[in-house]
């Protein structure tokens, strides 16, 4: 009995066992009764499995990739992109965690961009190895350092009392974070308070008692004497060329001063100064050559030389019996001078077109000859000379006296002025008039000429316009005239009659009218 009962036993687990198997079967079979119980599944099953669909990697002809993963671990999601696109992937064994993302005809980049979105991994690549890895912290940008102003304008507080050069720079070089290098000519002690200083301000205000000047070079600042002697002269000095306009470069050197004098050289083809030395130097000389090279007014000196018969020179208002210049000069129309020894020299108020107006009349009546008008401009402080000469020949015996033989020499004659005026204030015009006239007062044929030379020099001071007057060479005319009747009056008895013969004396003077003008 117990042995029937146990096969039935048997069986029943063989039918059970059967029906089971079955029921399992018929699941797998059918494949949508499937998907509903996996949806039915619980949350723990779920995430333990994925639809296909789900964690789908696709590549386009054109070699883009489609991707469509849900709840998927990053790392295997990482290696199946990579794997399709053919890349190689190297993953940092922190990355951790399941990603969802949905993504259509995109490169690798975007989509290994898109897998890491939301998250705290990047990828860089490395010769041809993309790596992802933890996102590095994000490092805190670090203020900008605060800029330090240029060298030259970095202030210096500090205050020094009797202390040496050389330490009072090393001070301010290390307060203004600078090199300050010394040649062996920087000496002495110094006194000084400095309160917010530019740097190379104060090195002007600590340099200048020494006469000591200094320049900036590539990254330091070099201090020494500035005397073309110092070895370092070449690097603490420059060279500058200086255009002159209006004055020559030689009275220019003489003019500035001697302390000058080793710094500068002159150019005088070109006009020019060039100046070797320290900036300071520099700035001094442009400075004085500015002031010097101005431009100079001129002045027009019209000189009249004219023969005159000695007594019509009064109805020129002239009068040589006075014996001093006054400083003042008149307005009046007349004339003022001195006695010279036979050359006179006075002025008067009357213009040159008056002088010529006079002197026509009286050349009609032949009572004055003018004999020359030169005109002459010159700058201020700057002499003209006039000559209104003749030249003279005579003959001379020269040779031994068994072959003697006659040769011409020359002599000139005449009036000759050398004029240098100066304008003094707007309308005055000082003059040192320097005239010499001379003559050929007795000549014979075999004998040498004899010269009279007569010469002054002085200064006169007129207005603008106004006429000096040089005079006192006087001359005797004789003059032999004969009228007569053709034939008649060369017979014998009847020339008395009909010829007719007068001699007449003139005493002549020689005069020269110099009228100055200025010329603005």
């Amino acid at each position: 009995m117990e042995k029937m009962v146990r096969n039935w036993w048997i069986v029943f687990l063989i039918c059970f066992s059967t029906f089971f198997t079955q029921a399992g079967f018929g699941k797998t079979i059918n494949p949508g009764q499937g998907k509903m119980d996996l949806f039915r599944k619980s949350p723990e099953y779920r995430q333990a499995h994925r639809l296909p669909e789900e964690q789908k990697v696709e590549v386009m002809p054109s070699g883009l990739l489609n991707i469509n993963f849900y709840k998927i671990d990053i790392r295997k999601a990482i290696h199946e992109v990579g794997e399709k696109a053919k890349v190689t992937v190297a993953i940092d064994e922190a990355v951790t965690g399941e990603v969802t993302v949905k993504l259509t005809e995109a490169t690798f980049e975007e989509t290994l961009n898109a897998i890491l979105a939301n998250t705290d991994y990047v990828f860089r690549q490395i010769e041809g190895v993309y790596l992802v890895e933890i996102r590095p912290p994000e490092v805190e940008a670090a203020a900008p350092p605060k800029e330090l102003p240029p060298p030259g304008e970095r202030l210096i507080t500090n205050v020094f009392v009797d202390t040496d050069i050389r330490e009072i720079l090393h001070t301010i070089a290390a307060q203004a974070e600078v090199n300050i290098l010394c040649d062996d000519t920087v000496r002495g002690y110094v006194s000084v308070d400095l309160k917010d200083v530019p740097l190379e301000k104060a090195l002007e205000i600590v340099l200048s008692p020494g006469g000591y000047t200094y320049v900036c070079r590539q990254g330091y600042y070099l201090v020494g004497n500035p005397h073309p002697d110092n070895p370092a002269f070449e690097k603490l000095s420059k060279t500058e060329e200086i255009h002159l306009k209006y004055i020559e470069a030689g009275s220019v050197s003489r003019l500035l001063s001697d302390f000058f004098r080793p710094y500068v050289k002159v150019d005088t083809k070109r006009n020019a100064l060039l100046v070797s030395g320290p900036r300071e130097i520099i700035a001094r000389v442009k400075e004085d050559v500015k002031k010097i090279d101005q431009p100079r007014r001129q002045v027009m000196i019209e000189v009249l030389v004219t023969e005159i018969s000695r007594e019509k020179g009064k109805e020129f208002g002239m009068d040589w019996e006075w014996n001093w210049i006054p400083s003042e000069i008149s307005e009046a129309s007349q004339a003022q001078g001195i006695g010279l020894t036979n050359l006179e020299i006075g002025y008067t108020s009357r213009v040159v077109g008056e002088i010529f107006a006079s002197l026509k009349a009286l050349t009609k009546e032949g009572k004055a000859e003018i004999k020359a008008v030169p005109k002459v401009s010159t700058l201020d402080g700057e002499e003209a000379e006039i000559k209104v000469e003749r030249v003279e020949y005579y003959v001379i015996l020269a040779g031994p006296p068994e072959a003697p033989y006659r040769r011409f020499e020359s002599i000139s004659v005449g009036v000759s002025l050398n004029i240098l005026p100066r304008i003094v204030g707007e309308d005055e015009i000082m003059m040192s008039i320097s005239p010499q006239v001379s003559d050929v007062i007795q000549r014979e044929e075999t004998e040498f000429p004899v010269v009279s030379r007569r010469s002054v020099q002085t200064f006169v001071r007129v207005k603008d316009g106004q006429t000096v007057i040089i005079g006192g060479l006087l001359q005797d005319i004789e003059r032999h005239l004969l009228s007569e009747v053709p034939i008649l009056g060369k017979i014998p008895i009847l020339d008395l009659f009909f010829r007719r013969e007068s001699t007449s004396k003139q005493e002549t003077e020689l005069v020269v009218f110099i009228t100055p003008h200025i010329v603005d």
